[in-house]
């Protein structure tokens, strides 16, 4: 089989609207014969170009031609390209964990790599260096809950918010966040929160 229809058959098997990187393919052939497949697939439509080096198979509903990837999964795949790592930002977490209703004037996200901006979905999106404290469980739920905390601060992490998230939640996320290199302030809120929920 060659090049070209090997990437094409492993294309297809990739879930609609979700990124992917172009380097997973060169098993399969040099870097010239699998952008030369990879070129090809997007002049046919059956893929689209996301970012530099990243790409996804078009995903449309009944109301939206191509339903626009979203923008950490994009994200995750820069990091898969880059070999950085990159979690969630604060502001972004704390929204997606519906504990602010306000949406953040820019994406952005946390890297162990340069900060940056990329250009995802017509929108700037920032990466951000942090110290490795804040990307310990990068990539995992309890590191969008974890960066949400360390967003909220000391005055704002209480009962609700903690109650809000376990909603969302399994037990072991919490577990998880505690578990790592956290604040006291951190560690005393989920103790306090624990004996609360233990006694009702």
């Amino acid at each position: 089989m060659s090049v070209s229809n090997s990437v094409k058959k492993q294309i297809l098997r990739k879930e609609k609207g979700r990124p992917f990187t172009g380097r997973e393919f060169l098993k399969l052939g040099s870097r010239k014969a699998v952008d030369c497949a990879l070129a090809r697939l997007i002049a046919e439509n059956t893929i689209t170009r996301v970012n530099q080096g990243i790409y996804m198979r078009p995903k449309s509903t009944q109301f939206v031609k191509v339903v626009a990837p979203d923008v950490y999964e994009v994200v995750k795949a820069v990091a898969a390209r880059t070999g950085e790592t990159i979690g969630m930002a604060g502001a972004e977490a704390v929204q997606r964990l519906k504990l602010s209703t306000q949406v953040p004037i820019q994406a952005m996200f946390y890297t162990t790599g340069s900060t940056r901006e990329l250009t995802i979905n017509n929108q700037r999106v920032k990466l951000r260096h942090v110290a490795d404290r804040k990307l310990a469980l990068a990539g995992k739920p309890a590191g969008m809950v974890l960066s949400a905390l360390w967003y909220l601060g000391e005055e704002a992490v209480n009962n609700e918010v903690l109650n809000t998230v376990t909603q969302q939640m399994p037990p072991s996320v919490l577990a998880e966040v505690e578990s790592s290199n956290i604040p006291a302030w951190m560690t005393n809120a989920i103790h306090n929160y624990r004996s609360v929920v233990q006694s009702t």
